[in-house]
């Protein structure tokens, strides 16, 4: 059985290494002081905000980080639940080239 936290750190760094320093991406680490329902994962890629909410294969957001990532959809950012490295990819794939 994997842990979130072991597949949220397996994503980053495979994505850290296929986008380097096209792709600005933090963890967001939970404690009493954080805002709750923020995503797992933000950042910057080609100019527009990025979150990820992951989650082990199955998993769902709950409703709150559902919200949260339309809030961030309507603001004009990219947000998803991802399971896999591939989704991230998918989700990076959606955003459009910056203009020149």
């Amino acid at each position: 059985m994997v842990l979130e936290s072991a597949l949220t750190k397996k994503i980053r760094a495979k994505l850290d290494k296929k986008y380097g320093t096209d792709l600005w991406l933090r963890k967001i680490h939970g404690n009493p002081y954080q805002i709750r329902g923020l995503p797992d994962l933000i950042g910057v890629y080609r100019g527009y905000f990025v979150a990820m909410e992951v989650k082990k294969p199955g998993g769902e957001a709950t409703d709150l980080q559902a919200f949260t990532m339309k809030q961030i959809q309507q603001a004009g950012g990219y947000a998803a639940v991802i399971h896999s490295f591939e989704e991230a990819v998918s989700l990076l794939d959606t955003v459009p080239e910056p203009p020149t």
